[in-house]
């Protein structure tokens, strides 16, 4: 059954992605050597210390990885989110960010880090990073003159508005002591190694986590971080003066190369959608990765999905070109292809409802379909987040089939227009079309997946 298919995939694909295990295979000593992903190798003094330091939704398991892969008893510090606050861990553990938005333990435990290196930092020591999404709200020290009501104002601003999480990541490094590579100005001896796991288009070093373990080569211009307002349609005076007054500041490139500094991707969403690839395969679909870069607006994209489902095969290879211009070869003559997408999309959020842009884009995607009739083939649908948390909800997000068609209540309009898309999804089939996977402890953006089977 297509469905179940479909389910097993996104499973799979969580497992691929596994902090644990990605962080335990990227690493291990050999040779008085630290090896980095069977490549790099730091040479280790004979009184060498290392040190770990983790933030983001990942932290634990890769912290849990670090330690099974180096062994001995090493210093470990760690900023996770409030949901792990009951993680058997064997650190100095601080748990932030309810809601995925920084607060005051955030900034108390960016200060203990901070500290922690001062105090760590010498030629003997190696300080290795393990980053993940999520970091962003974990390792926040706001610069000074700036409240931190303030500056997660803005963060809410922005993100009510569509901002993107490249466009966020600069603000946050303009008003940041710690992001954009200022952590890194506080080793002057030792070397950095970061293991990051990216939750960001493009796999940008800078952007995953605010780019704080990563040496920043340019200033911000202010004209760059006010291009971004103007994008997202925000006037100056929706913002704090203090705000404002930072973000016009011409500022000097901080220094933040005094340390030998190593950085790896082990995880992201290109390993997400191939294992989602060979789990479909071994379904029996052709299947295609198709981007591992989709963004855009959830409830746009999910017309176009739509499109794209109500056409058959001779409309196939034009109308996915409206959602990636530059997509792999489709062979349209298959009795089962399977179309898989990673990326993070938006939303503009519209009433006071409750959802996530993957629950919207499915149910925009729904809504367009429910007139349709004469389906070339049967179809399957799901878009979901892999941190199994689809905007302030318990669901990953949402997964539709040909036979959701024959339901008729409740009707999804309203909900769209209220971005309530959870709810809907709660109410329609008693919650049978939510992804439920919990927290999986780690974040590499979201996947779709277009199951078409002939008829």
């Amino acid at each position: 059954m297509a469905r179940k298919a479909a389910e097993a995939a996104f499973r799979k694909c969580i497992e691929a992605v596994d902090p644990r295990t990605s962080v335990a295979k990227a690493i291990r000593i050999s040779n008085h050597r630290l090896v980095i992903e069977n490549s790099t190798q730091v040479p280790l003094t004979d009184a060498h210390r290392l040190v770990l330091i983790g933030f983001g939704k990942a932290v634990i398991g890769m912290m849990r990885g670090a330690q099974e892969a180096l062994g001995g008893a090493h210093p470990a510090f760690l900023i996770a989110p409030k949901q792990f606050d009951n993680a058997d861990i064997d650190a100095t553990a601080f748990y932030a960010a309810a809601g995925n938005l920084p607060d005051d333990d955030s900034v108390t435990a960016t200060n203990f880090i901070v500290r922690q290196i001062d105090e760590f930092d010498s030629r003997d020591t190696v300080f290795v990073f393990l980053v993940s999404g999520g970091g962003s709200a974990l390792l926040c020290a706001p610069i000074d003159g700036i409240e931190l009501r303030d500056k997660l104002a803005t963060i809410k601003l922005l993100t009510s508005k569509g901002a993107t999480i490249q466009q966020l990541n600069r603000i946050r490094q303009k008003l940041s002591k710690v992001k954009g590579g200022r952590l890194l100005g506080h080793i002057k001896q030792g070397k950095a190694v970061s293991l990051i796991i990216s939750d960001v288009i493009g796999d940008n070093l800078e952007l995953i986590a605010s780019g704080s373990t990563v040496p920043r080569k340019h200033n911000l211009d202010p004209l760059e971080l006010f291009e971004i307002l103007k994008s997202c349609d925000i006037e100056k005076t929706e913002l704090n003066p203090n705000i404002l007054r930072k973000l016009e500041e011409i500022e000097n490139v901080p220094n933040t190369t005094s340390c030998e500094t190593f950085n790896y991707i082990i995880s992201s969403n290109r390993v997400a959608v191939e294992a989602v690839k060979k789990s479909l395969t071994n379904s029996g679909y052709e299947a295609h990765v198709i981007t591992s870069n989709l963004v855009g607006n959830a409830t746009q994209l999910g017309k176009m999905f739509a499109n794209l489902i109500k056409g058959n095969r001779e409309t196939l290879e034009e109308r996915l070109s409206q959602i990636c211009s530059n997509h792999p070869k489709i062979d349209s003559s298959s009795n089962k292809i399977a179309l898989i997408f990673g990326g993070e999309t938006t939303v503009i959020l519209k009433g006071n409802g409750k959802g996530g842009r993957n629950q919207e884009m499915v149910l925009s995607c729904f809504n367009e379909l429910r007139d349709h009739s004469n389906f070339a083939w049967d179809f399957t649908f799901l878009s979901a987040g892999t941190d199994g948390q689809d905007g302030p909800t318990d669901a990953a997000g949402a997964i539709i089939s040909s036979q959701d068609l024959q339901s008729v209540e409740p009707n999804p309009i309203e909900f769209l227009n209220n971005s309530d898309s959870y709810t809907f999804w709660s109410k329609f089939r008693n919650g049978a079309n939510h992804i439920i996977s919990g927290s999986t402890g780690t974040n590499v953006m979201d996947v779709q997946l277009v199951l078409l089977d002939k008829r």
